[in-house]
């Protein structure tokens, strides 16, 4: 029975959490003497999406100022204090998308045998996963080189 309960632990959202941020804690950070550590600002940039805020801006707004979004930062995502909005988006732009993988390959074989997959979509024996945040995370205030542009018929643009 106790190890049906690891297993379970393993399979929940806060044991596929801990295993994301073991495998930030060994991305190197490309910038030294950051003021957050790297695994705090790549917890936060999963909560933004995990969490479904509509930009990294309230997402900050909330962090700083919702006791329960600062909570669930602290107990689900091991993040004490959130970097700000441009602190996320300057430190995300930075990070190679290849560090990253083994986050993925640490969480797709146990949600796999934890039956999490049964009900997507298969086509010729593959799982379809949609793993992209760009809907997810926006801004009408910054801009960096890697971003697409949404332009609105009033004639703003957001970047995503």
């Amino acid at each position: 029975m106790a190890q049906q309960s690891c297993l379970r632990k393993a399979w929940g959202i806060p044991g596929l959490l801990e295993r994301v941020s073991t495998c930030f804690k060994t991305v190197a950070d490309p910038v030294a003497g950051r003021a957050f550590a790297l695994k705090d600002h790549l917890m936060a940039g999963l909560a933004v999406f995990s969490l479904e805020y509509p930009s990294r801006f309230q997402f900050d707004s909330e962090a700083c100022g919702d006791e329960a979004v600062h909570t669930t930062l602290t107990v689900l995502f091991g993040i004490s204090d959130s970097p700000s909005d441009s602190g996320l988006c300057k430190c995300h732009d930075r990070v190679d998308p290849r560090s990253l993988r083994p986050a993925f390959k640490a969480l797709f074989p146990t949600l796999q045998r934890g039956k999490n997959l049964e009900n997507d979509i298969w086509i010729d024996d593959h799982d379809l996963l949609s793993l992209d945040g760009t809907d997810h995370v926006s801004s009408k205030h910054s801009h960096c080189e890697h971003c697409c542009e949404k332009h609105h018929r009033n004639g703003s643009v957001t970047d995503y």
